[in-house]
Parts: structure tokens; C-alpha cells; sequence
């Protein structure tokens, strides 16, 4: 069964990015990374159709990958160290959240003991069956 991890680049910050062009550009980096992976795709959601007078939907999601991968645990791993490697050479503030089954991962600029412990724990969690819900959440501050 296949299974789709949602991506979601921003600043670490929390403000809004005022460079479209940088951030698709960055964002282009990270799918061309994913895409070395096995994984079966990597897209970015469809926005549907723009009211009348207003720009593309699809342009307020240039921030967001979903990514299709088979159901592999190894997979899933490498997909998370692909994203930390990405986000180590953004050089800038990024944050990135990685949801997949309503099971959330924040990614900042954390010590790499502190985010490898809190990436086992989020791949542990979606690994085993789905005994509290959904929207559980591991956060890693900077």
C-alpha cells in the first residue's frame, strides 16, 4: 500500500516568505533530492481552480511536496535524511514538517543527537498500527 508523507518548507521563524522565486527554487532542490530516492513521486498538491480576478492556487503551495512511497521502512528513513541533509545546505532559516497519516515531524535547526532521537520516535510511531489517532506530533525547537 502506498503511502504519502506531506512536506511543508517555511522559516523556522514562522513568518511568511516574501521571496516566491528563492523558496520555489529551494523547494526544487529538495524534490530533485527526493527524487534520487525510490520513492513512485513527487508533487506538489493540486490547488484546484483559482477564483475569477485572483492568481493560480497552485502558487500558494509551492512550498508544500507530497511524496508517494511504497510502504518501506528503510525508504521512509532515507527520505527523512534526505530532508535534513537539504535543510542543512538551505543556508537559511528553513523549517520543515513532514506529515504523514495526521502523525507530524518539525524539523529545525536542532543538535543531531536531539533530532536523530526525535525522528526514531516519529518513524516508530507511524510504523506501528494507529492505536491513539491521528495528529500526533513530534516537535524539535532551535
Amino acid at each position: 500500500m502506498t503511502r504519502q508523507v506531506r512536506i511543508t518548507v517555511g522559516h523556522a521563524d514562522g513568518r511568511a516568505d516574501d521571496e516566491t522565486e528563492s523558496l520555489q527554487r529551494e523547494v526544487d532542490v529538495l524534490r530533485e533530492d527526493l527524487l534520487l530516492l525510490d520513492v513512485e513521486q513527487v508533487t506538489h498538491p493540486d490547488g484546484g481552480p483559482a477564483p475569477a480576478g485572483t492568481r493560480g492556487a497552485a502558487t500558494d503551495l509551492i512550498n508544500v511536496l507530497l511524496v508517494s512511497l511504497p510502504p518501506a521502512l528503510p525508504l521512509l528513513s532515507n527520505l527523512v535524511g534526505v530532508v535534513k541533509e537539504w535543510l542543512g545546505r538551505t543556508g537559511t532559516s528553513r523549517h520543515v514538517v513532514l506529515e504523514i497519516d495526521g502523525n507530524r515531524l518539525e524539523l529545525t535547526g536542532v543538535r543531531s543527537e536531539e533530532q536523530r532521537r526525535l525522528t526514531d520516535l516519529w518513524i516508530a510511531r507511524i510504523s506501528q498500527p494507529d492505536t491513539d489517532g491521528p495528529g500526533q506530533e513530534q516537535e524539535q525547537d532551535s
